[in-house]
């Protein structure tokens, strides 16, 4: 018999037999294609593409949300000034302020010095033990004037004394009505160059801008200047309710010193004042109705009033910085070197380099004794 010769395996069946290439894809799982290995690739890119557009859409609205609420906050609270500011003088509520500060005035002036002194430091431990927000404002302000790496031991005591402090000024501002000149001219005494630089200002410019700050018990450089002699007008600014400002104006002015506030008539006042030879008192180290000039003031940056940088620039008034200093119940009035704005086609210029010197006299002022800086309110606002 002849053996019948069987057809052999064609291309196609050969390429069904044959074993799969060896390499790193494993033989017994589904092979994956170049297109779908792309595929993915691609899909992974798109959702992660997605991803970040959604986190930036996320965060765009979250910073929108947040401008808008700012601008909320700040058209609010610049309603709230306004409201403030235009808050009109009742004149019985003025009466019965002015009669009430009277009462309590007498009262202080009747307590014996070291009763005084006692009290002082009962209410100021008080102050500084159970109002939190006065005690954080003084705590910020400090960090600010001794460095951030400053003896957290040192900013408690710090503050612990300007709280004190801050109460004996006010007690000794109630009981100024009731003092003689003698008492005031041995309680309030200024040193020989500061008699000698207001002397020599007084003849030499068009007026004299005291400039000061809140050290010490300021309000009795005012008080001292009168019972010296000289005429004094005091630019307050009305940071409290009206009745409560009106006692404290009534107690500035017990001695004689005219009390303005910083309005246009206000400011128009001061300009004849300096026209008649008065010393004008402007405080400058707290922007209180935040519409000062952006300024570094310890290395930070705030904002102060520009006002007596102004005044001195129109009118060619001297800047006398002078400065209290509480000695136990006594008030030491010092002064530094006197300085004149210059005017000159520049006026954003000649303000800007007003209120540099402004800045520095603060600082030398308030950097050599923190423990006298005696104010309650934040003066950079946005370190919280």
């Amino acid at each position: 018999m002849t053996e019948q010769l069987q057809p052999g395996p064609t291309v196609t069946d050969r390429q069904e037999t044959m074993p799969p290439e060896t390499g790193d894809q494993p033989t017994d799982g589904p092979i994956t294609t170049v297109p779908e290995i792309i595929r993915d690739e691609l899909r992974t890119r798109v959702h992660r593409q997605a991803d970040r557009v959604q986190q930036t859409a996320s965060d765009v609205q979250e910073n929108t949300h947040r401008r808008v609420a700012n601008v909320q906050e700040r058209a609010t609270r610049i309603r709230t000034q306004l409201a403030f500011r235009r808050e009109k003088r009742d004149p019985i509520r003025h009466r019965l302020s002015i009669l009430t500060v009277r009462i309590v005035s007498r009262f202080a002036a009747a307590l014996p010095y070291r009763v005084r002194l006692a009290l002082g430091m009962m209410i100021g431990s008080l102050v500084f033990r159970l109002n939190s927000g006065f005690r954080e404002n003084i705590q910020d302000n400090l960090r600010h004037v001794l460095g951030p790496d400053a003896d957290p031991a040192l900013v408690e005591r710090t503050t612990r004394s300007i709280s004190r402090n801050g109460i004996h000024n006010i007690l000794d501002l109630l009981t100024t009505p009731h003092q003689s000149p003698d008492d005031l001219a041995r309680d309030v005494t200024f040193d020989d160059e500061t008699i000698e630089r207001m002397e020599r200002l007084r003849s030499d410019t068009k007026g004299v801008i005291v400039l000061t700050g809140h050290l010490g018990s300021f309000d009795m450089i005012g008080v001292g200047l009168t019972n010296r002699g000289y005429p004094c007008t005091a630019l307050t600014g009305r940071t409290t309710y009206r009745v409560l400002f009106d006692a404290i104006a009534y107690l500035r002015g017990s001695h004689g010193a005219l009390v303005v506030e910083p309005t246009p008539s206000g400011v128009r006042e001061l300009y004849r004042s300096l026209r008649r030879g008065a010393m004008v008192g402007i405080v400058t180290d707290r922007d209180f109705f935040q519409n000062g000039l952006p300024v570094s003031f310890f290395g930070s940056e705030t904002t102060l009033p520009p006002g007596a940088v102004r005044i001195a620039r129109d009118t060619g008034a001297a800047i006398l910085p002078v400065f209290a200093r509480r000695e136990g119940r006594r008030h030491v009035i010092r002064s530094q070197e006197p300085f004149m704005v210059e005017r000159t086609s520049d006026a954003a210029a000649d303000i800007e380099a007003g209120m540099r010197r402004m800045v520095a006299a603060l600082e030398r002022e308030i950097g050599a004794e923190p423990d006298q800086w005696s104010i309650f309110q934040r003066v950079w606002p946005d370190s919280h």
